[in-house]
Formats: C-alpha cells, structure tokens, sequence
C-alpha cells in the first residue's frame, strides 16, 4: 500500500524569516489575524484557511490549493488581497514547511516554562517540529511568533554548525 502524498489541512501556511511555518489551531484562534500582521512586516504567505501539503523528496512542500486561500480571512471584513494594501509583493505559490505551530490559549499548554517545549508532529510521513504557542500575550502574537521562529531559526543553525562531522 502506498503512502499518501498529498493531503490539504486547515490552517495558516506564512515564510517567516525565510522559515516555512504553518500555523494550526482552532477556528477563531487568531491564524488570520496573526497572519495579516506578519505580512505587514514583510514576510509572506502562501495559504490561509487551507494548506494544501505534497510530499516531496523527505520534505513537505505547501501551497495553496485553490487561488482564494492566497487571501487573508478575517471575520468581520471578509477576504484581504493584501496586493491591495502592500506595494511589495506578499504572496508566494510554495514553502518548504520546517516548523508547525499550534496556537493555543494559555491553559492548554503543557507548562508555564520560559522556553518552548518542541515536539514531533507527523504530516504524509514527515516528522516535523512542533510548537505550542499561546495566543494569551501582552506583546501582540505576530512579534511573538515573529521571534519565535528567528530564536527556532538560530537554535537550528547552532546545532548544526556544532554537530560534529561524520
């Protein structure tokens, strides 16, 4: 029997520092919102409210899966072309997905620690690190998230650059 290679999920697909990072969580949690923000400081998405993921040599490629997903969907105002609103262009067909976060409200994560705890989560056959992020703040979630995924970027660097050569 074959593995499946493509499955579409819902959620928020974004190129933060150049990370491919998704964003998981409940309706109303904030994907959208938290998206709109991050793009307003230059980084880019390529899929809101659905996610289409295809395995692809190990990794997991994401992009949208049908042209609307390429616009921001916020409650109250309806779809965000953000082409409207930005002059640089923020919006891009695909990303390699390296990072899954979960938004969660504070009591659902495991503990209060300082740093986040990473764990697995396993789409079409690719273990992927996962993180559990509260939405409950009183920085606004993007910034937050913003250097979470730079400090993720940094720890990912240093690890390999200190692993030794075999």
């Amino acid at each position: 029997m074959s593995k499946q290679s493509t499955r579409i999920i819902h959620g928020t697909m974004m190129r933060v520092a150049n990370i491919g990072v998704l964003m998981i969580g409940s309706s109303c949690y904030g994907k959208s919102e938290t998206a709109l923000h991050l793009i307003s400081r230059g980084h880019k998405l390529i899929s809101d409210d659905a996610v289409q993921l295809q395995h692809h040599h190990n990794t997991i490629i994401a992009s949208a899966p049908h042209p609307m997903c390429q616009k921001i969907h916020l409650r109250d105002i309806g779809l965000i072309d953000t082409s409207d609103h930005f002059t640089e262009k923020r919006i891009i067909e695909n990303a390699c997905l390296e990072l899954v976060i979960e938004l969660c409200d504070q009591h659902q994560r495991p503990d209060n620690s300082l740093r986040p705890k990473i764990h697995d989560i396993e789409y079409l056959g690719v273990q992927l690190p996962l993180i559990c992020f509260s939405m409950k703040t009183y920085c606004p979630p993007a910034i937050k998230l913003e250097t979470l995924v730079k400090q993720f970027k940094l720890s990912t660097l240093t690890r390999k650059l200190t692993q030794p050569d075999l």
